[in-house]
């Protein structure tokens, strides 16, 4: 059986058996001694990250009815890192040694290669198709600049705003048109300045004929997530607070704090969700005390996710004590979200996936 039918006759078994909502527990490779997810298919049938072992790390794939894997390492390269995977599972991201990679199940681990004058490409994201990756690269005098990869172009350098001499690209809208990241002046304290490039519908019309223009919408916080139709981009400020934040476009929007879980003085906006209502994250009240929180933008409120679940009765829930760093969202309010991150299960450190959670009216 083709492995997209597969994953839709498990979506449509699940539905029909009048699925709710659950958080499961992934497996860890043998061997391993941490393990961290990144990303998460549309459907929530797919999960890439990274484990690590005393060998080095190694990006992973764990698919529905077919477990966990290593994706291996490129060439001569001592560790993989899995950062984004595409919205039907196919194409997954990441970096390996010093080269980012694109990896399918027909092609394995290919790089992406490296332009003349960088020395290290590294992927962050990938389009909901598997055509556009994002991330950055690095010069010999440790410059970093935004990057753009396809099929057709290649890699693509995204430019730097000319206060700043640094740009990094972090995700990417579904469709590709839309990247966010941020970018500084090295060594100088310099706030970060919020990025955003957008695909330009006429490139020859642009300076230099650039494919996407950049432009800051403001400073202070690292945009790290955008929703589908590049409205709405999630980060964590970091000029004045360590706090997650929220951008939207819009006379009388632009940056918003989220705040903290009850008193916590830190926080950060992981994720997205496509729609742009809900934003995943972790919030801390001092070092190693996270929990993961879940910011609802229709009722503006920001709470602890391991009691939303609990609240919504997502099978599963009552295992886990604490949820921290989740890292991806995907999967929609009618089909329900995907969430990927750290969990504390059985005293354990392990990966959690949260599939299908929809909110219910009492809980908005």
């Amino acid at each position: 059986m083709h492995r997209l039918t597969l994953m839709v006759g498990v979506t449509l078994a699940m539905a029909s058996a009048g699925f709710t909502g659950e958080i499961v527990e992934l497996p860890v490779p043998e061997g391993a001694q941490t393990i961290q997810a990144s990303g998460v298919s549309a459907n929530g049938l797919v999960v890439v990250g990274t484990f690590a072992t005393p060998s080095g790390q190694d990006a992973f794939v764990w698919k529905e009815n077919e477990g966990i894997r290593s994706l291996g390492r490129l060439a001569g390269a001592s560790d993989g890192y899995g950062a984004a995977v595409s919205a039907d599972g196919r194409v997954i991201v990441g970096s390996s040694g010093t080269m980012g990679f694109r990896w399918t199940e027909a092609e394995g681990m290919v790089d992406l290669g490296i332009p003349d004058g960088m020395e290290m490409v590294e992927s962050n994201g990938v389009s909901a198709d598997g055509g556009v990756i994002v991330g950055s690269m690095r010069t010999a005098d440790r410059h970093h600049h935004a990057m753009m990869w396809s099929a057709a172009d290649g890699i693509t350098d995204l430019g730097i705003l000319p206060e700043d001499d640094n740009s990094y690209a972090l995700g990417v809208s579904p469709d590709g048109t839309v990247i966010v990241g941020w970018g500084d002046l090295s060594n100088t304290g310099k706030i970060p300045s919020k990025l955003m490039w957008k695909r330009s519908a006429n490139p020859a019309a642009t300076e230099g004929g650039a494919t996407y223009r950049l432009e800051s919408v403001g400073n202070g916080a690292k945009l790290r997530s955008v929703s589908a139709d590049g409205s709405m981009a999630a980060g964590d400020e970091r000029a004045f607070a360590k706090l997650a934040g929220l951008w939207k476009s819009g006379e009388g929007n632009g940056w918003r704090r989220l705040g903290g879980l009850g008193t916590d003085g830190e926080s950060y906006g992981y994720a997205i969700s496509d729609d742009g209502a809900l934003v995943v994250g972790a919030s801390f009240s001092g070092p190693g005390q996270g929990r993961a929180f879940l910011w609802d933008d229709h009722t503006e409120e920001m709470r602890e996710l391991l009691s939303v679940l609990g609240k919504e009765g997502i099978d599963g829930a009552g295992r886990w004590t604490n949820l921290v760093n989740p890292l991806d969202i995907s999967g929609d309010a009618i089909s329900g979200y995907n969430i990927v991150g750290q969990g504390i299960v059985d005293g354990r450190l392990r990966v959690f996936l949260v599939r299908g959670l929809k909110l219910s009216k009492e809980g908005r």
